[in-house]
């Protein structure tokens, strides 16, 4: 297995100067959140190892090269960072990355998500404005009723994304793996939002408080809980296919009527074999009669 000293040695030197930049940055960073934080980074003299690679960083910036391999090597580099990287948990320098304070500084899917919730607001907002009145037809009615529907759940969907990335981002926790989890997450929401505006009322009718929820508002509460839409679709599938080829009930049932049938064909089976037997046996006439009549008595169930 090779050392960390052998696979830096056997790396060009020009990547190597550029790893040992990336390692000191991050020191830096994870440094600047560790005593934000209130961290103990004074225990066993680890405090002087941090300002020797805090030094070594400031050097590479004001001369633009790494310091002499006597001075801070590339190893004592690594110790300190996989320490920080501890002292920190659950926070990592990629989530300290992907939350630096700033619009532009965010990563590029909660600018995605960001946006786009505010373009459906805006949006959705204007379409508010535009009635009945102002229509010049029913074509352009009822195309900015679907429209209304669209962003109504793009909203929704957006809503959520924000809300559930809100406490990472707070916490600094936000892991950039699930970028495309959340994007993922928001065309479902449109999607599902969409379906529940367009046809929530027709599905939930029969409860008098959904039934008063108008299709906007459907559709904004299935974009942020696609969840429960999914759910119900899933539930309404069920039905469907039991009542196109039986419920598992049915299969159940049938099931255990083909198993009892089956066990009591055995056991006839096994009925008739003892009958020969006592036939052949040196009972008494009346003790085979009984036993014959017993027998003739269960087959015929």
């Amino acid at each position: 297995m090779e050392t960390t000293k052998s696979i830096i040695k056997n790396q060009p030197e020009k990547k190597v100067e550029n790893e040992v930049k990336i390692y000191l940055d991050e020191i830096s960073s994870m440094v600047k959140y560790a005593s934000e934080q209130g961290k103990n980074l004074a225990k066993d003299g680890f405090s002087a190892r941090i300002e020797n690679c805090l030094l070594a960083r400031e050097r590479i910036l004001k001369e633009g090269k790494n310091p002499p391999n006597g001075e801070l090597s590339i190893r004592e580099i690594i110790e300190v960072h996989c320490q920080l990287s501890k002292i920190i948990r659950p926070v990592t320098f990629a989530s300290l990355d992907a939350t630096k304070p700033g619009f532009l500084n965010i990563n590029q899917t909660m600018k995605l998500m960001i946006v786009s919730t505010s373009i459906s607001l805006v949006l959705l907002i204007f379409t508010l404005f535009i009635n009945e009145s102002i229509a010049n037809s029913n074509y352009f009615f009822n195309l900015i009723k679907y429209l209304k529907i669209f962003l109504s759940a793009w909203l929704g969907a957006g809503v959520y994304c924000l809300w559930t990335a809100r406490r990472y981002l707070i916490d600094r926790t936000y892991d950039t793996r699930y970028n495309p989890t959340y994007l993922m997450r928001l065309i479902l929401g449109i999607a599902l939002g969409t379906i529940l505006g367009l046809f929530g009322d027709q599905f939930l009718k029969q409860d008098p408080e959904i039934g008063r929820l108008s299709q906007t508002v459907l559709a904004i509460i299935g974009g942020f809980s696609s969840d429960a839409v999914a759910a119900f679709l899933a539930r309404l599938a069920e039905t469907l296919r039991a009542f196109v080829v039986g419920s598992n009930k049915d299969e159940v049932k049938t099931e255990v009527e083909i198993a009892k049938n089956k066990e009591k064909n055995n056991a006839a089976t096994l009925l008739l074999e003892v009958k020969s037997k006592i036939s052949e046996s040196l009972l008494t006439a009346e003790q085979k009669k009984s036993l014959l009549s017993n027998i003739d008595d269960y087959l015929n169930e």
